[in-house]
């Protein structure tokens, strides 16, 4: 289901599918330390997981659909990855910093779910922020992830309007 909505909102299938490779990332270490840590996982675990793949596709939702604007507005790949850092990069890091912050505090639960998701969901966050921030830039400069290249001064929709980042933060 996260693949097709990917798909979507993406607007290209092979773009949808390939993204999933940082995405699925964060869910290899999440069950690999899993059965590497406890004998038995019940539905309360699994949450976990659940939570985490959120969050990744989040942030790379967010990174893509920039991109795709950038690469628009772009005649390289590198300055639409550059402008697309410039945009997004910090709202990323900072959702990540918040989130992990805020999960922090559940490592001191005596329940067992609740302090495996204290201590497993900011590794998962963290391990997401570096998919989404080296891995998805590295598969677009190698073509595994390709959108349509614009114009300068190109009329189409995407590039109509000019949105400084900076100046949401005034």
């Amino acid at each position: 289901m996260t693949t097709l909505v990917m798909m979507v909102c993406l607007r290209l299938v092979g773009a949808g599918l390939v993204s999933m490779v940082p995405n699925a990332l964060p869910l290899i270490v999440l069950g690999g330390t899993l059965g590497w840590t406890l004998d038995d996982v019940d539905s309360d675990i699994l949450m976990i997981g659940m939570m985490a793949i959120g969050i990744a596709v989040d942030d790379t939702i967010h990174f893509l659909t920039r991109y795709r604007i950038e690469a628009a507005r772009s005649e390289d790949v590198c300055s639409a990855i550059r402008n697309t850092f410039a945009f997004t990069g910090r709202g990323i890091w900072m959702t990540t910093i918040i989130l992990t912050m805020g999960m922090l505090p559940f490592n001191l639960s005596d329940y067992l779910s609740t302090r495996m998701m204290g201590s497993l969901l900011p590794l998962i966050f963290v391990l997401a922020l570096v998919a989404d921030l080296l891995l998805v830039p590295a598969m677009i400069r190698v073509g595994w992830l390709r959108f349509p290249l614009g114009e300068r001064g190109s009329s189409s929709d995407l590039t109509k309007k000019r949105i400084d980042p900076a100046s949401s933060l005034r």
